[in-house]
């Protein structure tokens, strides 16, 4: 198990392809699916055991995500048909790629980053809506101005959050690596 771990750490495709995966059974499926992305999330916290506790202390950042969700669906940006459970499970994968396949994005100047914030996360967003998961307001242009605004200051947070809580273990690491006089 430690080569397909080390195989993952190589290959961030396949990365990517697991949280697409994710993402799809949460929107596709919803509350009927949830299994697929808690065992994928399972997968994940067991390839990666030997930083477990790395691992959990990033888990409530998904809980930041869930509060803007929570958030603009109190405030009628959008809207579901039924509780979504499911949400949790889509905010742990994503905040788990952070240290992963989407590692690359914490090299960004902040400008970058909202960008990147504005173009992905409200393109989620709207693929939700077309696949059913998700009801946007209308007038859809001030809606997705909304969630567009909300992305570009989420995800710079998430990523500096993201770091900071795992820089105690990145040097802890570097320092059991380092080599002892």
């Amino acid at each position: 198990m430690n080569k397909l771990a080390e195989l993952l750490s190589r290959y961030p495709v396949q990365q990517v392809a697991g949280f697409q995966l994710l993402w799809l059974s949460c929107v596709l499926g919803g509350n009927r699916w949830l299994w697929l992305p808690l065992l994928l999330i399972a997968s994940h916290l067991y390839l990666h055991r030997k930083q477990w506790r790395q691992e959990l202390a990033i888990a409530p950042l998904a809980l930041v995500g869930l509060a803007v969700d929570s958030g603009l669906t109190a405030a009628g940006i959008y809207q579901f048909d039924h509780t979504p459970v499911w949400l949790l499970a889509l905010w742990l994968g994503f905040v788990y790629t952070l240290d992963a396949s989407m590692v690359w994005l914490r090299k960004l100047p902040l400008a970058a980053l909202a960008a990147f914030g504005v173009v992905g996360g409200t393109s989620s967003y709207l693929a939700g809506e077309r696949l059913g998961a998700v009801v946007i307001a209308t007038p859809l242009l001030y809606s997705v101005a909304i969630i567009a605004l909300c992305w570009a200051v989420l995800l710079p947070l998430l990523v500096r959050l993201d770091l900071a809580l795992r820089r105690p273990y990145i040097n802890s690491m570097k320092n059991q690596q380092a080599p002892t006089a």
